[in-house]
């Protein structure tokens, strides 16, 4: 039974991620407590598409609470984390946390895309029409 256990874990996660991965960010917030409730802590996985959801959404504040709510649980920050705050924070025209969250990436030995440079030289350029 013990053994199965895992894999059922996996399984309700992934499950929970298809939706998440679609779903708009104030029900993404309502899945992730319902993953808890359900005795599902979530993943790095469903946290990353929260995160990525709440960028989509312009929200960047839920998605560096989310990243906070990350680390308190346990997890930690990947790549892929990193990047989808970084892109809510430009989104949200906060090119300095855009730049902090950078460096913290690079200070926890993690190495920025592509995309993610590209996120905090929007958010800059943005800053600097302001």
């Amino acid at each position: 039974m013990h053994s199965r256990a895992p894999a059922h874990h996996r399984e309700v996660c992934k499950h929970y991620n298809a939706k998440i991965k679609v779903a708009h960010w104030t029900e993404v917030l309502r899945l992730l407590n319902e993953m808890r409730q359900n005795g599902f802590p979530p993943n790095i996985f469903n946290y990353n598409c929260a995160i990525n959801r709440c960028a989509k959404g312009g929200k960047w504040q839920c998605a560096l609470d989310l990243l906070e709510e990350m680390r308190r649980c346990g997890l930690v920050p990947n790549e892929i984390t990193y990047s989808s705050v970084i892109h809510a924070c430009a989104k949200g025209d906060e090119w300095q946390r855009a730049l902090n969250l950078l460096e913290e990436m690079r200070r926890c030995g993690l190495v920025p895309d592509v995309i993610t440079y590209s996120s905090v030289i929007n958010a800059c350029a943005k800053g600097d029409e302001s």
